[in-house]
């Protein structure tokens, strides 16, 4: 039963990515630096809950910042009309360098990170993934079908014309459906976080590529 629970609950982290790659999808923007926000928002739980010794702090501060960049890159690229392509990739290159330079700069190394102030149970792991990926699907069930938001944003990709017909500006969505994908990789990175009770350089292990590929295959 104790391997039913993990296995369970160790899917949930992709669930929530995959969550995060059909938000971007919905609005014709496809998010390709999942990996790297997942990684980034670790790394930020991790270094801030060990150095102010406040779990709630870190996860704050691994929401709250990466979600930050990726509004403002989102407004740039809406501004000026750039390649969101090109951009997302490079933000998946910048964000993983980020996250070297920074380790090197805060723990004066690249490799693993461990620390006594955060060490977590599988207990609390199972119930957490669990919980928090339940709640999430659920949300993301009533946000995408029953809000006006939602169907905005699920037609922007696809229809734009209609919501501009309608007064509706599909820039908004489509920065705001990168907002969304950046929140949910960050819960993402702090659940694979509590997993392993430290911090590894390749947490994400491929799981934002996975994610793409899942609802690429889901249609």
């Amino acid at each position: 039963m104790e391997l039913v629970l993990f296995i369970f609950a160790s899917s949930f982290p992709l669930i929530i990515a995959t969550i995060a790659a059909l938000s971007s999808e919905y609005a014709g923007r496809m998010i390709f630096f999942i990996d790297g926000l997942i990684t980034l928002s670790a790394f930020i739980c991790f270094a801030v809950t060990v150095k102010f010794n406040n779990f709630l702090l870190g996860i704050i501060f691994a929401i709250f910042i990466p979600a930050l960049f990726v509004f403002i890159i989102s407004y740039i690229v809406e501004k000026f009309n750039f390649d969101s392509f090109i951009v997302s990739l490079g933000q998946n290159i910048f964000l993983l360098s980020c996250v070297s330079v920074l380790s090197q700069i805060i723990f004066n190394n690249r490799g693993v990170l461990t620390s006594e102030v955060f060490v977590f149970s599988q207990q609390i792991f199972r119930v957490t993934s669990i919980c928090v990926g339940f709640l999430i699907c659920i949300i993301a069930l009533i946000f995408f079908n029953k809000t006006k938001a939602g169907l905005y944003l699920k037609i922007t990709g696809s229809d734009s014309n209609v919501l501009l017909s309608c007064g509706v500006s599909p820039s908004f969505y489509r920065v705001l459906s990168w907002v969304i994908a950046s929140v949910l990789s960050s819960i993402c990175g702090i659940i694979l976080l509590l997993r392993l009770s430290s911090f590894v350089p390749g947490i994400s292990s491929g799981i934002g590529w996975a994610s793409l590929a899942l609802v690429f295959l889901g249609k």
